[in-house]
């Protein structure tokens, strides 16, 4: 399958501020060996880029020297449905990876607005794959018949498998700077707020007093890893940091990046 993604550089509200117009393609990349097809969006306004996503990749996929095999979807809008209609109509195969389920909103009016709005593209789709069960549940229970295929996150168990020694043990406890008798409490993903992460630390703070030689080891990367925090995230990993210095916390929890 080809591979088209969105890039939002646009220089100025019309996306012809450097002489390209909103929905060209750019010239094609390579990127890991993998042909990647990118097009050029308004840097402003969420349906005027996803429309104008939308179109170009229709337009790419159904193109008179070239029909995708499949179209493998990320996200989609009910902004992109007239050009899912067109994929749909040229025959091409459409797959909706989903990645994060949504909570719908406690407002009843809202929360239906909402089912409709999710539904609506992913209705148009051959399939649609998620990671868990609860996922799937979720997805049928705002409404989407489409069929749904459960698909694990995949784990490389060459590289991530319990330590079976008691030396391994030993040697990663002091790569890590945690005492031989330590209690340590993990924890595995990004930090940041989306992940409850400050939750996590105001649960700790009142458990940490009773368990001295508790650890709460916190293994994914910070924002400053994962490249410039958007703007509702940048105050998120400073604040953090200010929780833990003023709660006594810093021998306590354990950053591995």
């Amino acid at each position: 399958a080809e591979s088209m993604q969105g890039e939002g550089e646009a220089a100025g509200s019309n996306g012809q501020g450097n002489g390209l117009k909103t929905g060209e393609l750019l010239p094609l990349e390579h990127v890991g060996g993998i042909p990647v097809q990118r097009v050029h969006l308004p840097s402003r306004g969420e349906m005027r880029r996803e429309w104008a996503y939308a179109r170009a990749l229709a337009e790419w996929s159904v193109g008179r020297d070239r029909r995708s095999h499949v179209v493998q979807f990320l996200g989609a809008s009910p902004f992109s449905v007239p050009w899912l209609w067109r994929l749909r109509s040229a025959g091409v195969p459409m797959v909706f990876t989903n990645t994060l389920q949504s909570e719908p909103s406690h407002r009843r009016w809202k929360a239906q607005l909402q089912r409709l709005y999710w539904r609506l593209p992913i209705q148009l789709m051959d399939c649609v794959v998620v990671s868990s069960g609860v996922m799937r549940d979720a997805l049928r229970s705002q409404g989407v018949t489409t069929r749904i295929e459960v698909i694990p996150n995949g784990v490389n168990l060459e590289r991530f498998h319990p330590i079976d020694s008691l030396e391994g043990r030993a040697a990663l406890r002091r790569k890590l700077g945690l005492e031989p008798d330590a209690t340590v409490v993990l924890f595995v993903g990004a930090i940041i707020a989306r992940k409850g992460i400050d939750t996590l630390l105001e649960a700790w703070s009142r458990v940490a007093p009773r368990y001295p030689l508790g650890r709460l080891v916190l293994v994914g990367p910070r924002h400053s890893e994962l490249g410039p925090p958007a703007e509702s995230q940048a105050s998120f990993q400073p604040a953090l940091d200010a929780f833990i210095e003023r709660s006594g916390l810093s021998e306590q929890v354990v950053f591995t990046g």
